[in-house]
């Protein structure tokens, strides 16, 4: 995601997070997750830890701020979301 770039909502940000998260797993070993968030892969591959572990720090985060403005209404109003 470009720094320079202002994102309006939360969707243009999870939009913008998934693509980036395309991107980084094109160049990685596919994965998967089962119903219960297991992950693995084919055992002969080796999951790329640093494009998971970016891929949930950026859902992670939109998870917190999502959380943060349910709990602070008058904040929604007032930013117009």
């Amino acid at each position: 995601m470009s720094k320079h770039r202002e994102h309006k909502t939360l969707m243009d940000r999870l939009k913008s997070y998934y693509q980036g998260a395309e991107r980084e797993a094109a160049k990685t070993t596919p994965f998967y997750v089962t119903g219960d968030g297991v992950m693995f892969a084919d055992p002969k591959e080796v999951i790329r830890s640093q494009a998971v572990q970016n891929q949930l720090s950026a859902f992670e985060s939109l998870r917190t701020e999502i959380q943060d403005k349910k709990s602070d209404p008058k904040k929604c109003v007032a930013q117009g979301d």
